[in-house]
């Protein structure tokens, strides 16, 4: 899909949003710190990221609900 080929994706307003262990709403919630989030796969409305620092660094991973009734939750940059 075209998202997993974007440079990051982030959240507009990332305080309403959660980065899961699974993509499963009652699942746990991670709360490692992170600048952005690169996509490495898609599953229905769920995408499994890899977190990121302001260096790109990878500081873990996890699962975040993309688009809901249709609706894009995130948004997305081409180049970094």
């Amino acid at each position: 899909e075209f998202l997993l080929g974007v440079h990051s994706i982030e959240f507009p307003e990332p305080s309403k949003h959660k980065i899961y262990v699974k993509p499963l709403d009652h699942a746990g919630t991670i709360a490692t710190s992170y600048s952005f989030m690169r996509p490495v796969k898609i599953q229905n409305d769920w995408m499994y990221v890899e977190l990121m620092d302001d260096n790109f660094n990878k500081k873990g991973n996890g699962w975040i609900r993309w688009t809901k009734n249709s609706k894009m939750l995130i948004t997305y940059n081409l180049l970094s």
